[in-house]
């Protein structure tokens, strides 16, 4: 037996909702709920969605026309159509920023000596001035004449106190001036980071080595001083006093210091972050990363393939800096004459980058330079078992270097404990602290 039931009643067409009240719709139906038959359910809603279509007409004629419906675009479709009509619109304008060039316009030829002349016309006396005596100065680092570099740095900070020429400082640190060196390096790092919002990398590894090596030299001549007491007696007094009148006319430390750079990015080239690090730490007696830091140059020199970066010379560099900068000659040597040999000698002294000179400068200015063969690196054999490696022989060579004061208070440091300890205790202790440390390290790589 069939079951029928009508109900009757106004229903909201779906096609008024799209159109949000553009279209009008009058539209009254009957709707009949059949459950014993489907088919004749299905043929109803057709022939309802017929007739509601047929009754949608334009809310403007009113008189039941057919309005084509349009078709739905997307977010992005719309932006570029918008898009195609902007360019029509300025097909033919000339207009600098929205145009981006004038019409038969051409690009400059990419030459480095004429964009200069063409700047040194166009400047005014002052930076003309700056401009000529900083050329005259690195060229003549670059040859290593220093006195004549140090005219031309003079006369460029006597016309623009504010200038920016780190070169500065590396002419006043090879020339013994080492205190001016300092201050020259922390004035340029302010200067660039603040002008370009970039780590000043290279002024601040200058600048901590140039405290290392007044360091270095004040403990020297305090332990002179302090020998010659013993030795002499009366005629020693009045040596002590102008022994300490010396002293005390040259600062402990540099100053001032360079403070922390704030929302600076970090610094993407791996060596000079790396030699950076080496020369805060050891600034900052953290002798634990200082001994990392020398491992992860020495992984940089000792990775197998080609250097297309020119990382190892580099690399090699920094390492002799920081060994001359803390007194250890030996090994300072050693890695100079490495970076000399892996730079080429120093390139074309006329055009060449200052950096890729500075090994053979150095080596010049320190009078280093003997008959010995230069016998380059050979990476030592390494043992795939994993007893010892390359980066466990490199710390433990440094671990060795430490006195016991040292070593206690690295262990200390790191929350081990090493009172009454004796020195190959504390050193293995600190050696299986720093190995482990290093495996964990991403930049311990070969």
């Amino acid at each position: 037996m069939k079951y029928r039931r009508k109900m009757r009643g106004t229903i909201a067409c779906g096609a008024c909702l799209l159109l949000q009240g553009v279209m009008v719709c009058s539209f009254t139906t009957t709707a009949i709920i059949t459950q014993s038959n489907p088919l004749q359910q299905t043929m109803k809603r057709s022939t309802s969605r017929s007739i509601t279509q047929l009754n949608i007409s334009s809310g403007a004629a009113g008189d039941g026309e057919m309005n084509q419906k349009k078709p739905y675009l997307t977010t992005a479709e719309q932006e570029r159509r918008a898009e195609e009509r902007r360019r029509l619109e300025r097909r033919s304008d000339v207009v600098i920023g929205k145009t981006s060039a004038l019409e038969g316009s051409q690009d400059f030829d990419i030459d480095i000596a004429s964009t200069e002349k063409m700047y040194v016309e166009s400047s005014d006396d002052v930076d003309r001035e700056v401009f000529q005596q900083s050329d005259r100065g690195l060229t003549a680092l670059r040859m290593g004449d220093l006195e004549e570099a140090k005219v031309a740095f003079d006369r460029v900070f006597a016309v623009k106190p504010s200038a920016y020429l780190w070169q500065a400082g590396l002419v006043l640190f090879y020339l013994g001036d080492v205190f001016k060196a300092a201050e020259c390096f922390a004035k340029n790092a302010l200067l660039y980071e603040k002008k370009f919002g970039e780590p000043a990398s290279e002024e601040r590894i200058w600048r901590d080595a140039s405290e290392l090596h007044l360091r270095t030299s004040l403990t020297k001549k305090k332990w002179k001083s302090q020998k010659d007491k013993k030795r002499k007696k009366n005629d020693e007094v009045s040596a002590e006093i102008r022994d300490d009148e010396a002293l005390s006319s040259v600062p402990d430390a540099i100053s001032p210091e360079i403070p922390p750079g704030k929302n600076l990015p970090k610094e993407t080239r791996k060596v000079v972050r790396i030699a950076r690090d080496l020369f805060a730490a050891s600034v900052g007696h953290d002798h634990s990363k200082v001994i990392l830091s020398r491992a992860k140059l020495r992984c940089i020199i000792a990775k197998p393939g080609l250097d297309r970066l020119r990382w190892k010379p580099r690399a090699w560099f920094f390492l002799g800096l920081h060994y001359d900068s803390i007194g250890k000659t030996v090994k300072a040597i050693e890695c100079m004459k490495e970076a000399v040999l892996l730079s080429g000698g120093g390139g074309n002294a006329e055009n060449e980058d200052i950096v890729n000179r500075l090994p053979l400068l150095h080596m010049s200015e320190r009078n280093w330079f003997n008959d010995d063969e230069v016998v380059p690196y050979e990476m030592p054999e390494l043992d795939l078992n994993g007893s010892t490696n390359f980066v466990t022989a490199s710390i433990k060579d440094d671990v060795s270097d430490l006195s016991v004061v040292e070593l206690r208070s690295e262990c200390k440091k790191r929350g081990m404990p090493s009172n009454g300890e004796l020195k190959a205790a504390l050193q293995e202790k600190l050696l299986n602290y720093l190995v482990t440390e290093a495996a964990t390290d991403p930049e311990f790589t070969l």
